[in-house]
């Protein structure tokens, strides 16, 4: 571990499989594919912070503050919680 704090520190990462909706550019259509998503813990400047990405396209992740984590996981429990599946 390194004092220099412009080092960020992972977590082991933590692989989620997910089905991802692909909308294709220019009328190509959509695709549904398998995806593995990664989630882990970062800390750098003394923060901590929640990043989520494909395994194999980091640049299309997130990263995101402890608290708004906390309010996605939120958000997105109270949403499922009250979907109705459309026919």
């Amino acid at each position: 571990m390194s004092d220099d704090l412009d080092v960020a520190h992972r977590s082991e990462v933590t692989s989620v499989p997910a089905t991802e909706r692909i909308v294709g550019g220019k009328g190509d259509g959509e695709a549904a594919l398998t995806v593995d998503l990664a989630l882990g813990l970062e800390w750098k400047r003394g923060e901590t912070w929640v990043w989520i990405s494909p395994e194999d396209d980091v640049t299309r992740g997130l990263v995101l503050s402890v608290e708004s984590a906390n309010r996605l996981c939120r958000a997105l429990s109270t949403l499922l919680a009250s979907s109705v599946q459309s026919p």
